[in-house]
């Protein structure tokens, strides 16, 4: 719920309203961890009221529909393909806010430069005739200034927010994908995911690593469409990017792995499966 869902359903009765609290599902819930603090559901109820989601542009949601029928895939591949324009749009929009800069500035000095030259036209003759001609000079001079930032202006082209838009919807849509499969980990969590990071703590700071860790498996598998369920990343795959990509996965599984204390596990089974394979002869 959010505060405009809240009013109308709270709104909508004739004679008494009744509000049921329920947990809600997020990515840094605890309810599967037993022994963790217990919320107030007065406290969700109140947290619902205060969350404003006033609804987006229609070109905005229109375009979410669209993306939303991707497959997960290429809604991964159209969000990194978006990537380097977005990047151009936004330093675009830097480039034209400072050359709007550069024009009011400008036009601060003419102002400033007009206001000099009436206070030298109302002095005496002989300091005018002294100072006029510079003063008229240097209002002269910041025009021609003022005139070529405002034509540089003229010609460049308004920023656009269009491609960012699209990229945000895109990790939107991937975020919410992400933490329904984190949802459905946690309730039971697949074999690659026990063999990697065991089951969900009951520590509340080990659960959040857990998620975070479980999370970015899921993400990376959604997005790179791993189907093994016998290996978190699946097999190596032949593209540069995608390899690399992989690699920084694998890098913050390890991580999480650290934060949860299981690599001097996983190096000590290691060492015994090492130390079992040499007393069968194995290797040699």
């Amino acid at each position: 719920m959010d505060k405009q869902e809240s009013y109308v359903a709270t709104s909508r009765t004739r004679e008494q309203t009744y509000l049921y609290a329920t947990p809600e599902i997020e990515s840094e819930r605890n309810e599967y961890a037993p022994g963790g603090p217990q919320r107030d559901p007065i406290a969700h109820i109140g947290e619902a009221v205060e969350r404003n989601r006033a609804q987006t542009a229609a070109h905005d949601e229109a375009l979410r529909a669209e993306l939303a029928k991707l497959p997960t895939v290429e809604l991964a591949a159209r969000r990194d393909e978006l990537g380097t324009p977005a990047r151009f749009e936004a330093r675009h929009q830097e480039e034209y806010a400072d050359q709007r800069r550069y024009v009011a500035q400008r036009r601060r000095e003419v102002k400033e430069a007009t206001s000099h030259r009436e206070a030298v036209e109302a002095l005496g003759w002989r300091e005018r005739r002294q100072k006029l001609p510079y003063a008229i000079e240097s209002e002269e001079l910041l025009h021609e200034r003022l005139a070529e930032v405002k034509e540089e202006l003229a010609q460049m082209k308004p920023p656009s927010t269009e491609v960012r838009r699209e990229a945000e919807i895109a990790t939107q849509l991937l975020d919410a994908r992400s933490a329904q499969a984190l949802t459905a980990a946690r309730i039971e969590p697949p074999a690659y995911i026990v063999k990697e990071l065991g089951p969900r703590p009951a520590d509340p700071v080990k659960a959040r690593a857990w998620d975070r860790g479980v999370q970015g498996v899921e993400r990376y598998r959604l997005e790179h469409g791993v189907k093994d369920k016998g290996s978190a990343f699946g097999h190596e795959p032949q593209d540069a990017g995608a390899r690399a990509a992989q690699k920084a996965a694998q890098r913050r599984l390890a991580e999480t792995q650290r934060r949860l204390g299981l690599e001097q596990q996983r190096v000590k089974t290691r060492e015994q499966a090492r130390g079992i394979e040499r007393s069968l002869g194995i290797g040699r």
